[in-house]
């Protein structure tokens, strides 16, 4: 067979595709979207979430008498140290919570409000990335019960000092209490509501 009679195939190229459809850009009308996710936040939840919440009932356990002195005093009952004084005019009486020697009432408050903000943390981190409405105002909750632990170890790591007491537990958590309510600080400002008019325009 000659295969020099056969009709010779072309070499012309294939054509082109055709061209991919222009997205429009945003306008201040049709604002982007915002996506509340844990990558974009920065938030690591998980084990962070789950050591925050252990470390913050530690805590709250620590101090638990002042909580229960607390309500006592809140609903009108008497609370009971179980502890006597055992020389001078007072002998034989019970003495009081905020009386107890070492700075017991200012060791457990501290304590006890440093536990409750890590909790308050851990359920932030847990429910910053979803879209539970509340989570900006609980954020900053977070936040000012952060400020209040840290700033009432730092009172507290300062009168135990002065009365011969290391406050060791007092310090770690003014350094980690501070970490923590600039931490949350940035996160409710990036949970800042998105504002059409802040859009750009063409």
């Amino acid at each position: 067979m000659d295969l020099s009679k056969l009709p010779k195939l072309s070499d012309s190229p294939p054509p082109p595709s055709p061209p991919e459809p222009e997205r429009e850009a945003p306008t201040a009308n049709q604002p982007t979207a915002l996506p509340h996710r844990h990558e974009d936040l920065g938030i690591s939840v998980g084990a962070e979430v789950w050591i925050g919440a252990v470390f913050g009932l530690i805590f709250i356990m620590l101090g638990i008498n002042f909580a229960k002195y607390s309500l006592a005093v809140l609903t009108g009952r008497e609370y009971h140290t179980n502890v006597t004084w055992t020389e001078g005019e007072r002998a034989g009486t019970e003495v009081k919570y905020p009386e107890l020697m070492g700075d017991v009432i200012w060791n457990e408050s501290s304590l006890f409000l440093f536990g409750v903000a890590l909790v308050l943390e851990a359920i932030v981190m847990g429910i910053a990335g979803t879209g539970v409405r509340i989570k900006r105002p609980l954020v900053a909750l977070a936040v000012l019960i952060a400020a209040a632990a840290t700033l009432l170890n730092l009172i507290a790591a300062g009168k135990m000092f002065s009365d011969g007491i290391m406050p060791l537990m007092s310090l770690l958590a003014v350094a980690f209490g501070g970490y923590m309510t600039i931490y949350l600080w940035k996160l409710y400002q990036q949970l800042r509501p998105f504002s059409p008019a802040a859009a750009p325009t063409r």
